[in-house]
């Protein structure tokens, strides 16, 4: 279940580097099922800004000067058109002091899923231990990294569909460049990646993995790939 939302400043907008947190609370605040909010598994996952947004190097955060798409996907239908209605009805968002009109609403279709599917990333994963209270962040050039996200996708499975899953799973990189994303969620900074993977997994693992995202964090905007036909 996907939502597109076209969304354009009433002026020149102004965003923090950080801003994720933001956007994440514009999803939760239209959720009413606590569960949502508790839940020790994503139901939702969302992408950063495109289109009309740059970072300013000067004041060190993002201007967006035109309309933006923003997509937003949940595992429950129910929270989609949830957040679908509130939206119809107040017309804009509020991205900090940045008001921001709403220009369109889409919700098309999700894709049709292969045994194997090429992916891009519209926001990085995380991948992380915690030993100590300490974290360790892994890069995909680590074996540990493709660990971790099949332990975590395995999760998934198991806490939405109440079942153990047996079929296969591997995430095959399909280039050597990783671009290093480091954003700050609350008070504690997180360390992803942005690149392109093949994902061999039955159709149920694709489509849970693409409505709530690969890796951790994916409530607060990471871990959400797009589909990419050769």
């Amino acid at each position: 279940m996907r939502l597109i939302l076209e969304i354009e400043p009433e002026q020149i907008g102004y965003l923090p580097g950080h801003y994720r947190d933001w956007l994440r609370a514009v999803v939760y605040r239209t959720l009413q099922d606590r569960t949502v909010h508790d839940a020790p598994c994503p139901y939702f996952t969302f992408s950063m800004l495109r289109g009309n947004i740059r970072f300013d190097t000067k004041r060190k955060e993002f201007n967006v000067s035109g309309p933006c798409r923003w997509e937003v996907r949940f595992i429950r239908i129910e929270d989609l058109r949830a957040f679908k209605e509130t939206l119809r009805k107040e017309r804009s968002i509020q991205l900090g002091k940045s008001k921001f009109w709403i220009n369109s609403l889409e919700t098309p279709d999700v894709p049709k899923f292969n045994p194997i599917m090429h992916l891009h990333l519209d926001s990085p994963i995380t991948t992380f231990q915690t030993s100590e209270g300490k974290r360790r962040y892994f890069h995909p050039a680590e074996g540990e990294f493709y660990h971790q996200l099949e332990q975590n996708a395995r999760f998934k499975y198991n806490f939405h569909y109440g079942k153990e899953y047996n079929g296969p799973f591997e995430l095959i990189p399909t280039s050597d460049e990783f671009n290093k994303n480091v954003s700050k969620i609350r008070k504690t900074y997180v360390t992803a990646y942005y690149g392109r993977f093949d994902l061999k997994a039955d159709e149920d693992m694709q489509r849970i993995l693409y409505l709530v995202g690969l890796g951790s964090h994916n409530a607060s905007g990471h871990g959400m790939t797009r589909v990419i036909h050769y």
